[in-house]
């Protein structure tokens, strides 16, 4: 054998060591050079993050996804059961908006203080004369209870149409306050309730062609209503 076959042998043998050294030095570098197997991607969700104002939707995958809660806004939603709607008829509609009234309820209002009919008490005098006569006096004795009750005394002076206006005029004026003057004296909490209406020759209450037609109109008419304090 050739001193270079010598060489070529012992080159060989060095070269095959040191293959053998640098795999027992790195273990994975057959399993690196051998080709990959194939591998499944994760699938990816969307899933919700935070809450309230500051929910937001983000991709996440399994099993890292947060899981669904009652705050979650689009939980999976529950089975609705629709509820069958029944048309009423007109007349039940109207029977149970409306009820029958069962009765009528009244109020009595509190009655206000009664009136009794209205009085006229009529008082003659003699020509050219305003002097109250004993009959007058008793004529309006009976009646100051009533005129007590009232709230207001209109005293009318009258005349007939002989004379002049301006005596006529005096005259009715006279006999009213005449009147007016007798019955403070017998009641003097009158006055603020008292008028006086004094007109010579006018408002006559029969014609003036006769003697008792004039004697009809020289008078005094007191004109009042009084209270009816009796009546509950």
């Amino acid at each position: 054998m050739s001193r270079s076959t010598h060489v070529y042998i012992a080159a060989a043998l060095v070269g095959g060591l040191l293959l053998t050294a640098c795999s027992l030095l790195n273990p994975d570098r057959q399993a690196l050079s051998k080709p990959h197997a194939a591998v499944a991607a994760p699938a990816l969700h969307i899933s919700q993050v935070d809450f309230g104002h500051d929910a937001r939707f983000t991709r996440c995958m399994e099993p890292a996804c947060p899981s669904v809660t009652p705050k979650t806004l689009a939980p999976t939603p529950a089975p609705v059961t629709p509820t069958p709607i029944v048309a009423t008829p007109p007349a039940a509609a109207s029977a149970a908006v409306i009820p029958r009234p069962t009765g009528l309820v009244t109020t009595a209002l509190p009655a206000g203080p009664r009136t009794a009919a209205p009085r006229r008490l009529t008082l003659h005098f003699g020509t050219n004369s305003a002097v109250l006569t004993t009959a007058h006096k008793v004529l309006l004795s009976n009646a100051i209870g009533e005129l007590r009750r009232t709230d207001r005394i209109v005293i009318a002076g009258r005349t007939d149409d002989l004379g002049s206006e301006s005596l006529n005029e005096a005259l009715a004026l006279a006999r009213a306050l005449a009147i007016r003057d007798h019955l403070l004296d017998l009641a003097p909490d009158l006055p603020a309730r008292i008028g006086i209406d004094a007109k010579g020759r006018c408002c006559y209450a029969t014609p003036n062609d006769s003697n008792a037609g004039r004697a009809q109109n020289r008078r005094v008419e007191l004109a009042y209503t009084p209270r009816d304090e009796s009546a509950p």
